[in-house]
């Protein structure tokens, strides 16, 4: 009766924790400088945009709702990349925004030919009237110029997962 019960409770629990799991979605970005297989929390596509920027947002029906979005850019700075990151931020307390939780990580990626500093700078950022986003922003120091991908979520494990793909990420040249 014993190991019964301990089985019974040991399949409740097993499947009690796949059906919190957390379910992903594939998205596949390829540009002339990196491949990347991301499996991200919300479903994304890709929406237009004005400016040269690569915008992905968040599939959702409700209008309403605040969805989860990415953006990945490259351009050139005239300030190291810790300096042209803090700024950023300051950027924002400026205009108001509050910065909490903030963290930095430096690394570098090796690629075939060269080797590239990483900062990874993650915050929750709340406007004036209140309203909160999780925010990771991940920056590489490509030497010619700067690739940012930026993700923001009303959901912190979310961004959890965008920075756990992170590792995915594979540079051509």
């Amino acid at each position: 009766m014993w190991k019964t019960l301990k089985w019974t409770l040991i399949t409740v629990i097993s499947l009690f924790l796949i059906w919190c799991g957390v379910t992903t979605h594939p998205l596949s970005i390829k540009t002339l400088d990196f491949s990347w297989d991301a499996e991200l929390v919300p479903e994304m596509r890709r929406i237009k945009t004005l400016d040269q920027r690569t915008t992905y947002q968040e599939i959702n029906q409700d209008k309403n709702a605040i969805l989860d979005s990415m953006i990945i850019d490259q351009f050139s700075i005239e300030v190291p990349l810790v300096s042209y990151m803090q700024q950023s931020l300051n950027q924002l307390r400026l205009y108001g925004y509050t910065i909490s939780q903030e963290t930095t990580k430096k690394s570098s990626i090796q690629t075939s030919s060269s080797h590239h500093p990483t900062i990874l700078k993650t915050y929750s950022i709340t406007d004036p009237r209140g309203l909160g986003l999780y925010a990771a922003q991940y920056a590489i120091d490509m030497q010619e110029k700067v690739l940012l991908i930026s993700y923001t979520s009303t959901n912190k494990s979310n961004m959890s997962t965008f920075i756990k793909s992170l590792e995915k990420i594979s540079f051509i040249r």
